[in-house]
């Protein structure tokens, strides 16, 4: 039979027409709290294909559950099974399906108890004990969940009903009621207490009746400003509480409705003491009815009492802000309604927050601001904005660039018709068909900035620094200096404005005395205040007048933190917190303490203590979380298909070494348990002292990888730029490579099989064809233009090298700093600080030039005389390393170079002991080669001969 399209809509009319005679009754609480769903029989393919549709987007919302305690598994599993459901998603399917949506802790319990979950049902009981609230939890929760402010009957007794649910199944319709009743709002509960209901049901009823009523009675919202907020969310941080009606009931009809769309006035951008137009109508709705006889004319904003006209006082500046409380997919965000910005924004953090569709890339990359700054943008993604009954539509463009949750912009202003009233204190969209408040502004109370470690300046310098505000985030904040800190101190702190980020902003402190200047922690430096706001000046002068006089020495700030013992000098402070007390970093204080040892002047030894202890997070050997960077990209293998090794045989004790070995990497969250397809197998090689190293042979991964070219640094460029330098910090990244994260794309291609199991990294393994390459690039963007000027990085190896002691203790500083800012942790056992003398790759450098190491040269000399081709070769190279330390290198070294050969017979001779001997020998008496000056001249020296010419140069 062939249908046209035609019957086909008509036959879609008569589908939609049937499904809106079904009733839908409110749940009751014997109702259980599985959904009944409504399977409907398709009359024509494209129903079909349309039914479809909407189930795959339907899945696309479910949100991923992570074990968190803020995430509730009951309503997530409800959900997820209503989804597939309406799907009609087997139970089978189901199974295969929610791993997928399990993530971070949740995906690591299933992975472990998978084999004791075979199916769907199983899953659902298994999941909900281990992340199941307690009853003490949900009696608590359910006995602190009142009605918010705003919001409406029918959100609250819902959500109140689901806790009473979940609380006790079998709970009695009279305890329902109560617990309904116990949460009401105090303008609702008296007239629902007076009808008493006797079922939740006639509770919903009734408390709608009387919300219907007090809607009509004041307008769009009924809820009192200083009624007191029980049940608030954390996320919502306002100084008080703002009325937003999330759902409030309907009171215009369709009618209206469409009146008001056919004659839509044009946006209005304008402040709210412009007159309206005498065509346009004001809604009844923008104002409560007052019970005084006082009458506001709307046209001149007059008021009359009694036939007489009077001017209202209007204040001088807005009590409230730009900003609005609003369901945005249903999640409460605060907005700003923001008419200076051309388009709509909001920031990944609250996208990631609700249920969304997927975000779509764009053209625009990024946006100018008025600062002149740029908004980096991700994509842009369709959002439903609720303002009152009323849906809205708006296209946001994703960044993290934000500083608020949402911006609303023009476009979004402009589609729906929005008026700013800072008389009334709402916004109206469409000529008052919806409206919200807009939300107080914050006193802008003006907060200590303090230290939160101490420092030394020195003489006739100025130093940069965090100082650290109980303020998150805030653009252009006015700094306001101690006063009495820079007469006690003698140092200057100016004014100036702050850009404060992660509760921290950068102020410098000039000392311009001949003598170092101890500014100790928890010092107050100042006040920070918004600078787009006036700040009372008597509160900041009055508070600075509180401070501390640091022109003695007071007890306040000559005392320890840790222990409060005071102190009458600065030098018995620092030899307490030196050598007795530092309880908070007791360990880390162990760590550094051997580092500075070895400093004679004591005042040096405290000015590397202190800059060494600002950074103390450096020296924590407790764990290693990994450094701040995007995922490395380590392992491009194309469209290979995946390898895999069995695991080979190992002795017990071997079998010891890998199990303590991944104990150690799965408790620092190096690897993980794996799925993958790939397998490589470990070995265990001895180390050149003999102790076991645990090592992943990925010889066959590394030959189907493609090779990374980024180059290393040449040890020889790294050795000469140390020329002209006098004092040397040697810093060594503890486990280097398992300190950068490696890209989740290809963590399943560094799995690798232990008797026990089969693992995969999470950070960048060793072994790998391009883990140099790829961590050598790592720490060049880590140190920047420090490199080349003040230190040098050669993969986990870097040496900080200074003309002298000041210049050291800064440029150390600017390293440690950049290290930290990437959460970097160091090997405090083989690092070096301030030291005349280093070994580095190889070679002893200091002051006079560059010459081999002891332990080197100590294992040629101890070098057996070779009994193959393949050991000779192995001293060979051992030698070649130092060959610009010796003499007629290539000379001596020709009767040995046969060997490099691969598969020429080994013959040895006298010949050949006599040129092992002398490069032996020539080894033990290197010349310290003395690096080149460049501020000095060069000197060429040619000589020639018939057919050729050469040259050299000298110094």
């Amino acid at each position: 039979m062939v249908i046209t399209r035609s019957q086909h809509r008509q036959l879609f009319v008569q589908e939609v027409q049937r499904l809106s005679l079904i009733e839908m009754e409110p749940a009751d609480i014997s109702t259980s709290s599985r959904s009944t769903i409504y399977r409907p029989v398709f009359t024509s393919s494209m129903e079909e294909q349309f039914m479809s549709t909407l189930a795959k987007e339907q899945v696309k919302t479910l949100t991923k559950f992570s074990g968190s305690d803020s995430e509730d598994v009951i309503l997530w599993l409800k959900n997820v099974e209503e989804v597939f459901d309406r799907a009609l998603i087997q139970p089978s399917n189901k199974y295969l399906a929610i791993q997928s949506y399990l993530t971070d802790a949740a995906l690591k319990w299933f992975r472990f108890n998978k084999s004791n979950i075979p199916d769907w049902s199983s899953f659902t009981i298994a999941i909900v004990k281990p992340y199941q609230p307690s009853l003490h939890q949900t009696l608590l929760k359910m006995e602190q969940r009142h009605q918010l402010p705003g919001e409406s009957v029918m959100e609250y007794y819902y959500d109140k009903l689901q806790l009473c649910t979940q609380a006790d199944p079998n709970m009695s319709s009279a305890m329902v009621i109560h617990y309904l009743t116990k949460g009401l709002s105090d303008l609702l509960l008296p007239h629902v207490i007076r009808r008493h209901p006797g079922t939740p049901n006639d509770f919903l009823n009734i408390a709608q009746d009387e919300e219907r009523i007090l809607f009509t009675l004041n307008g769009l919202s009924y809820a009192s400003t200083n009624e007191p907020g029980h049940y608030l969310n954390e996320d919502i941080q306002m100084d008080r509480l703002v009325n937003v009606v999330k759902h409030p009931i309907n009171v215009h009809d369709r009618s209206f409705n469409q009146q008001h769309h056919q004659t839509l006035p044009p946006p209005l951008m304008n402040l709210p003491t412009t007159p309206w137009p005498s065509s346009v109508r004001r809604p009844y709705s923008h104002h409560r009815l007052s019970t005084s006889t006082s009458r506001q004319c709307y046209a001149c904003s007059e008021y009359q009492d009694g036939g007489t006209s009077t001017k209202k006082k209007k204040p001088s500046l807005p009590s409230s802000s730009s900003s609005i409380y609003v369901p945005v997919n249903h999640k409460p965000t605060m907005i700003l309604v923001d008419t200076g910005a051309a388009i709509s924004l909001i920031h990944d953090n609250t996208l990631s927050t609700m249920r969304h569709k997927p975000i779509v890339s764009c053209s625009l990359n990024e946006v100018h601001t008025a600062n002149s700054g740029f908004i980096s943008l991700l994509g842009i993604v369709k959002l439903t904005v609720q303002i009152n009954h009323l849906d809205t539509q708006v296209d946001a463009y994703v960044t993290r660039d934000l500083i608020c949750p949402m911006i609303l912009g023009r476009d979004w202003i402009q589609q729906n018709y929005v008026n700013i009233n800072f008389c009334t204190n709402r916004i109206y969209l469409y000529n008052g068909l919806a409206s919200a408040p807009l939300l107080p502004i914050p006193r802008s109370e003006p907060v200590i900035m303090s230290l939160s470690d101490s420092i030394v300046i020195p003489p006739f310098h100025q130093q940069f620094f965090y100082g650290y505000v109980p303020i998150n985030s805030l653009n252009d904040a006015l700094f306001t200096p101690n006063i009495a800190l820079q007469h006690g101190r003698m140092v200057l702190l100016p004014h100036s404005l702050l850009h404060i980020r992660d509760n921290r902003g950068v102020i410098s402190i000039i000392n311009n005395t001949r003598h170092s200047k101890l500014i100790p922690r928890n010092t107050p430096l100042g006040f920070v205040s918004s600078s787009t706001t006036t700040a009372d000046l008597n509160v900041i002068t009055t508070a600075l007048m509180n401070f501390p006089d640091f022109s003695s020495s007071s007890p306040s700030s000559l005392s320890c933190n840790h222990c409060g013992v005071h102190f009458s000098t600065e030098l018995t402070l620092y030899d307490h917190l030196f050598y007795c007390c530092n309880k908070d970093f007791t360990c880390t204080t162990q760590n550094i303490t051997p580092l500075v040892q070895h400093i004679d002047d004591p005042v040096k030894r405290i000015k590397v203590y202190l800059m060494l202890h600002h950074y103390y997070q450096l020296f924590d050997d407790s764990c290693l979380q990994g450094i701040t960077c995007s995922p490395q990209c380590a392992i491009n293998t194309h469209s290979q298909a995946p390898l895999a090794e069995h695991p080979r045989r190992v002795s017990h004790l071997n079998r010891e070494i890998i199990n303590n070995e991944v104990k150690k990497l799965l408790a620092n969250g190096i690897i993980e348990p794996s799925n993958s397809p790939w397998a490589s197998p470990v070995v265990i090689v001895k180390k050149s002292d003999g102790s076991p190293r645990f090592c992943i042979d990925y010889r066959r991964l590394n030959s189907i990888t493609q090779k990374d070219v980024y180059p290393l640094p040449r040890i020889d460029d790294v050795i000469e730029r140390l020329n002209g330098s006098h004092i040397f910090s040697k810093l060594d990244l503890r486990s280097g490579y398992f300190q950068g994260p490696l890209a989740p794309d290809e963590r399943a291609k560094t799995a690798f099989t232990t008797p026990d199991g089969l693992w995969e990294f999470t950070r960048l393994p060793q072994g790998l064809k391009n883990s140099p390459s790829v961590f050598q690039r790592l720490m060049n963007q880590t140190l920047g233009s420090l490199r080349w000027d003040i230190c040098l990085a050669y993969l986990d190896d870097i040496v900080v090298y200074s003309p002298s002691f000041d210049r050291h203790l800064l440029d150390v500083k600017q390293v440690c700093q950049a290290l930290h800012a990437s959460n970097f942790k160091l090997n405090y056992n083989k690092c070096a600080f301030f030291q005349r003398e280093i070994s580095f790759l190889g070679h002893k450098v200091n002051a006079d030039g560059c010459s081999p190491t002891d332990d080197n040269i100590r294992s040629i000399v101890q070098f057996p005389t070779p009994q193959s081709s393949k050991a000779a070769h192995s001293f060979l190279q051992m030698v070649g390393f130092y060959r610009k330390f010796i003499s007629r290198f290539a000379q001596i070294s020709a009767p040995l170079n046969k060997f490099t050969c691969k598969g020429f017979p080994f013959i040895w001779t006298e010949t050949e002991q006599s040129a092992f001997n002398q490069l032996k020998d020539a080894i033990t008496s290197p010349a310290v080669l003395i690096l080149p000056d460049p501020s000095q001249p060069y000197i060429i020296r040619t000589d020639a001969s018939s057919s050729i010419a050469g040259y050299f140069f000298s110094a």
